[in-house]
């Protein structure tokens, strides 16, 4: 099997993906990977799955309104009906375990989508408590390893320990349209690089520490998807699967959280060579806005990343993502790197 193109489609603040593989006889297997925001179903997810008869694999990492809303609207719809689906991997209690008892759901997106799985889509095989200990080989055709690589033990048992009461608001703020310069901006990136590694615990962060980030293999193709996930959870399965006396090389890398500060470190770089990495946003939403200086100045000035160049690829214009963020970089760092404003990616 061989992957020939990855599609992060433009989710607006959220993440979406779609990955062509295609099996030696030519027939093709679709990953779809979450759904962005709500707003999504319509601007994009519709549009770009409407090529495909059928979706092999549905991976949510995770229950965040901006991965979970355009997945939820869609498989909701009858436009999924010309489409046929196989597998979805998803950690969420009710959705998806037999014997998790006494655990309610009181997050909205949720409990829809627990029901149009079981009533509209009771034909896609649910395959979850998925956490870094396990091997999904049973479930893959042959040609095509996932490895999980987020979350661990600790962090899947603090989502299903925190359910009931997790709330996430689905409003946003206004955002200004003056543009301004982004956070850090009057900081060199060579600064930034030797700022302190700053991660959010697993308790007081945890969906994002239980999203499930994993890396896909074949035989052209070795990519980390990273979802939202905690770096320092994706570094201690990396250490644990492959060897501590160097590090591993990936292909490509959809880098955690929209390129959020927290969710990079050096210990995960030390882990990694990678020269192309992957920015899902528009720029942010509310107050959160995506990405960080500090995020890109880390893996440009990692020794591990001093061969090449790295090239960071943007599924929304700068310009576009600028309009929230404020002014990301200036003239002279545009050369230190390879920026490149594009959502589809052909191996």
């Amino acid at each position: 099997m061989i992957i020939k193109k990855i599609n992060i489609l433009k989710a607006h603040h959220g993440d979406c993906c779609i990955i062509e593989a295609f099996y030696t006889n030519g027939n093709p297997y679709i990953i779809l990977i979450d759904g962005g925001p709500r707003e999504n179903y319509r601007t994009s997810l519709v549009h770009d799955l409407d090529q495909y008869k059928k979706i092999d694999l549905i991976i949510l990492t995770h229950i965040d309104s901006d991965h979970i809303g355009g997945l939820l609207e869609y498989l909701s719809s009858s436009i999924a009906d010309k489409h046929e689906f196989d597998k979805i991997i998803i950690n969420a209690p009710n959705l998806l375990t037999v014997n998790q008892e006494g655990t309610q759901i009181s997050i909205d997106e949720g409990v829809k989508f627990e029901k149009v799985l079981k009533e509209k889509r009771s034909n896609i095989e649910v395959i979850g408590n998925i956490t870094s200990e396990s091997d999904l080989n049973e479930f893959l055709p042959d040609g095509i390893e996932i490895k999980i690589l987020s979350p661990n033990d600790i962090a899947l048992k603090e989502l299903y320990a925190n359910w009931p009461e997790y709330k996430k608001s689905d409003n946003d703020t206004q955002v200004s349209t003056e543009v301004t310069n982004a956070k850090d901006f009057d900081i060199e990136l060579n600064k930034l690089a030797l700022n302190k590694d700053v991660e959010k615990s697993i308790k007081n962060d945890f969906v994002n520490a239980s999203s499930i980030a994993f890396s896909i293999k074949t035989i052209n193709f070795h990519g980390l998807f990273m979802g939202d996930a905690h770096s320092s959870i994706i570094s201690e399965s990396l250490s644990k699967l492959y060897s501590e006396d160097k590090p591993v090389f990936f292909d490509y890398i959809k880098l955690s959280h929209h390129g959020s500060k927290y969710n990079i470190s050096n210990t995960f770089l030390d882990r990694i060579i990678c020269f192309n990495c992957i920015i899902s946003t528009n720029g942010g939403s509310g107050r959160s806005k995506h990405p960080d200086r500090q995020t890109i100045a880390k893996i440009i000035h990692h020794k591990n990343m001093q061969k090449d160049k790295v090239k960071f690829y943007f599924n929304y214009p700068i310009a576009t993502i600028e309009k929230k963020t404020g002014k990301l970089f200036k003239e002279e760092e545009l050369e230190l790197f390879e920026a490149y404003e594009q959502n589809q990616i052909n191996i």
